[in-house]
Order: structure tokens, then C-alpha cells, then sequence
């Protein structure tokens, strides 16, 4: 058993992670290796009473990737491990068996490059509203919705973060040839990569406007919730961060390039980014309700029209004393008959009133209901913009 990370090279504090290499014999089947892994954290947890993160490898593998494998994180920390403890007896060992674990620099760069297209999978999947949010904002249950909403905007942001904690890993293997700091501030993992990467993942923050410094603080964040830096959902922020977890990867995989990797690596890396430039292009709020959920605790709103009728809607332009335009269903119709897409018509009137355009995602409702294209023209008239396009 080695210690390696901040508490072993004496820089960590009283909440710094214990980091440690189980290192088995010889593992008979490496797919047992998550079951260890979590039976020897909860054991070490326990122990130590705080929270332990195991490496789970064995004599094979960790020989193999700290001698032919310079860029894997067992070469890495191999320098600097401090053994705990030896069991003393060891069995028979075929040093010659296919190891779990990348063998080679140019097979530890394509997994590494893996990593990044499937955290930016994760992050696409979270940016959408999942069904539950979507269904408390149908029934105008503010609370509900609130919940869901501050729940997806935390993991969210701790898939932003690991976008580009893999992006800044991936770039460090292609530029440096060897693995990046066992680290999860972007600043450390990017601090001794070339002028070029630095510039590139700067910029890229910049231009969204965030801040890489305290992004790591999302990481545990997405498990605890007391480590919040903002309690509430978002959407501007997310954009933002999204956007940057948008650009940076580019990044790293345009460094990748010239390491013969296969050409299926970057495909998937291509159709990854693809989806995720789709997804920011899209309201990041629950749906129908274009990210301001407040309209729903005015209303009983409901998933569908009740009547012919309820097409009649009496709408009022209120002015604030900010001069932003709201707009509110006529008291006479709070029944039960007026529908969650006109509440999302009434607010995207609001915005677009001042913004002088409608919103890209209430285009997209004219286009697919029938029902709303004589209340449109007339709020479009009232609110002096042009109708939305039809198809």
C-alpha cells in the first residue's frame, strides 16, 4: 500500500483527500478492480475519517505503466510514493499477462482523449431539463421545479469542470509527453504546459467571462451540497461555463493530432463537441418556460388548452419601474384553462419587447402549434415586432 498526493509530499491540511496504491499480487480478472477499489475506500474512509481515494492496481500493471509509460499517472507519482505497508507473502506472478491499464504512450493518450468526449457527453446530458423538472414546471409547481433545477445546475457545473480538468490532462500528455499533476485545479494541471495551451485555455475562460482559478470547487460541490458556491440555478452562468467547456477541448484535441491516434478517437470527440454546441444553442431552463421559472408561481398553469375558448386571452403589458415589460393572463382565465406555453409566450414578450427579436426557442413553438397563431400575431403587433418565422 503507497501514499502519494499533497499529504505525502507534507503539503495537505486536515481536509485534504488521502490518495493510496492498493497493489495487489497479480489480479486474476481487472474488471473486480471497482469492487476493491470501493470496499478499500469505505474500509480506509472509516479509518481514517475522511475522505480516502484508492488506486487499485497490481505488480504487472504497475511495472509495465511506471517503465513504458511515461505519461501515466503511476510514472508520475512513482517519484514520490511513500509505502505503508507490505503484506509480506506474495504469490506467483506472470509479469508477461495483458495488463487492464493502457501499455503504451500513444494508447494512454487516446484513452485520456476518451475520457474528454465522454465528459462532454455528461455535460450535454445535463444541460437539458430531465423529465421530472420538465413535469413540475407543466404542473406550476415552483418548489418542485426549483429543486430539480438547482440540482441540475450543480452537477452541471461539475461537468464543466471536468471537461476541461480532462482537456487540460489531454493537452498535457500531447505537449509534455508525460502525465499532468495528480491535481484538480485547472490552474496547476495547465501551469507547466506551453505558452500556446496556457493562452488558449485563458482565452477561452475569458471570452465566457469565468474564472478557471476556483473552478475545482464544483468537484465537490456535485457530491456536497454545503460546498456550493452559488445555491441557485443559473442559466446565464451556466451558459458561460458551458461555452468554455466548449472551446477548450478543441483545444487539446487539436494538439493530439500529430500522435497517430486513430481517426475513430476524434470522431467521437468531433460528434461529442457537435452535440454539445447544440445543446448551448438551446434554453438550459426547464422547458416552456425559457429559464425563468418565477412566472410559474403566479399561475396555475396547466399541460394543455381546456376550451376553444381559452384562445381568448385578455393579456396585460405591465411596465416596471425598471421599464422591463411583464406580461400577465387576465384574472378571469386563472381557472385552470390557460396553458404553460402561454405563460412562456407572455414571458418571451417581456424580453423580446426590449430585445426587439424573438427568442430563438419560441420560433421553434410557433413552428409546431397551431393554436397560438392568432394570439401571436396580435402580441407580436401589440409588442411592435415582427411575427415569429413559420417554416
Amino acid at each position: 500500500m503507497l501514499l502519494f498526493g499533497s499529504v505525502a509530499r507534507s503539503e495537505g491540511c486536515e481536509r485534504s483527500d488521502i490518495d493510496l496504491v492498493a497493489i495487489y499480487d497479480d489480479l486474476d480478472d481487472y474488471s473486480e478492480r471497482r469492487r476493491r477499489r470501493c470496499d478499500l475506500e469505505r474500509r480506509a474512509r472509516d479509518a481514517a475519517g475522511r475522505c480516502v481515494d484508492v488506486m487499485v492496481t497490481d505488480a504487472p500493471e504497475w511495472a509495465v505503466r511506471t517503465t513504458k509509460v511515461p505519461c501515466s499517472v503511476e510514472a508520475r507519482i512513482a517519484r514520490y510514493t511513500v509505502e505503508l505497508a507490505d503484506g509480506g507473502h506474495h504469490r506467483r506472478i506472470d509479469w508477461d499477462k495483458k495488463i487492464g491499464q493502457p501499455a503504451s504512450a500513444v494508447a494512454e493518450l487516446h484513452c485520456r482523449l476518451t475520457e474528454m468526449s465522454n465528459a462532454i457527453a455528461a455535460l450535454t446530458d445535463r444541460l437539458a431539463p430531465a423529465a421530472r423538472e420538465s413535469a413540475a414546471a407543466a404542473d406550476g409547481d415552483s418548489g418542485e421545479l426549483a429543486f430539480h433545477a438547482d440540482r441540475r445546475w450543480m452537477r452541471a457545473m461539475g461537468e464543466v469542470h471536468m471537461v476541461i480538468e480532462c482537456a487540460a490532462k489531454v493537452a498535457h500528455v500531447a505537449t509534455l509527453g508525460v502525465a499532468a499533476p495528480y491535481d484538480h485545479r485547472i490552474d496547476v494541471l495547465i501551469a507547466s504546459q506551453p505558452t500556446a495551451v496556457r493562452g488558449a485555455f485563458r482565452d477561452a475562460a475569458r471570452g465566457s467571462g469565468i474564472d478557471l482559478g476556483d473552478l475545482h470547487v464544483w468537484r465537490s460541490a456535485a457530491a456536497r451540497s454545503a460546498d456550493l458556491p452559488e445555491e441557485h440555478f443559473n442559466e446565464a452562468a451556466l451558459r458561460a461555463h458551458a461555452t468554455a467547456a466548449l472551446r477548450i477541448p478543441v483545444h487539446a484535441a487539436d494538439h493530439s493530432r500529430s500522435h497517430y491516434l486513430p481517426e475513430t478517437a476524434f470522431g467521437r470527440h468531433v460528434r461529442e463537441i457537435t452535440a454539445l454546441q447544440t445543446a448551448v444553442g438551446q434554453p438550459l431552463g426547464c422547458a416552456w418556460l425559457g429559464g425563468r421559472p418565477a412566472l410559474a408561481r403566479s399561475f396555475r398553469v396547466r399541460r394543455r388548452l381546456a376550451d376553444d375558448h381559452s384562445r381568448d386571452f385578455a393579456v396585460q403589458r405591465i411596465v416596471t419601474g425598471h421599464g422591463a415589460h411583464q406580461w400577465h393572463l387576465d384574472p378571469d382565465l386563472r381557472d385552470g384553462n390557460e396553458c404553460i406555453r402561454v405563460v412562456a409566450l407572455c414571458d418571451a414578450l417581456a424580453i423580446s419587447a426590449n430585445a426587439g427579436t424573438w427568442p430563438k426557442w419560441v420560433t421553434e413553438i410557433a413552428q409546431r402549434t397551431d393554436w397560438v397563431d392568432d394570439w401571436l400575431l396580435a402580441a407580436a403587433s401589440t409588442a411592435r415586432l415582427a411575427p415569429p418565422p413559420r417554416t
